[in-house]
């Protein structure tokens, strides 16, 4: 019950490093990374809230202390998971796009993925609480099948972590020297930017 807790606080460790790793990619990025940070937060913590009923009606509130660490769990991965979709579609989008580590980026899509996992998992155990299963391993009841995928997803992001992260990803990608109408367009496309951030702030 303690190492629960826990493992959501690395969880959003992780997540945090994540994102400072892909703002090492944007020098100079400063508040307005910070600003992106708070907008990816909030409109993920809505998400999250919005699908938080089957887990108030899933959850045996006579065991409050364990079911709120349930109820902590689902919504901190759900928050993070969203964080993740609003960070790549911000930092991937093709006008934001620039030469990142592969690293970086294998490591953002296998924990989307696992927090992707992770989310649906718990959301189908709250689902179906009220259906009878059979507690022996090899059941084919549905709370035992979501429960095999939820344990197979896991050990297959863990594989993808094991092999897809290497030394050779850690580097950054060669990218061509830039003719001037590229740079131009960069600078533009950069106080574009900019001028999105001033008016997000007000």
């Amino acid at each position: 019950m303690i190492s629960q807790p826990l493992m959501i606080a690395s969880w959003v460790v992780i997540v945090l490093e994540l994102f400072r790793r892909l703002c090492d990619h944007y020098p100079g990025v400063g508040k307005s990374a910070r600003l992106l940070l708070g907008v990816a937060l909030a409109i993920a913590s809505t998400l999250t809230i919005l699908t938080l009923g089957p887990d108030f009606h899933g959850i045996d509130w006579h065991r409050p202390a364990l079911q709120l660490i349930v109820l902590l769990d689902r919504s901190t991965s759900t928050v993070l998971a969203a964080a993740l979709l609003v960070f790549a579609a911000w930092f991937f989008y093709p006008a934001h796009r620039v030469p990142t580590r592969p690293n970086v980026f294998r490591h953002g899509a296998i924990l989307l993925i696992y927090f992707g996992v992770h989310v649906s998992g718990m959301l189908m155990v709250n689902l179906l609480h009220d259906i009878p299963t059979q507690a022996v391993p090899f059941g084919s009841g549905p709370m035992v099948i979501t429960n095999r995928i939820l344990f197979l997803g896991r050990i297959a992001c863990a594989i993808a972590w094991a092999l897809l992260l290497t030394r050779d990803g850690e580097k950054v990608p060669y990218s061509a020297t830039l003719s001037e109408i590229e740079i131009a367009e960069a600078e533009r496309r950069y106080q574009d930017l900019r001028e999105v951030f001033k008016a997000l702030r007000k």
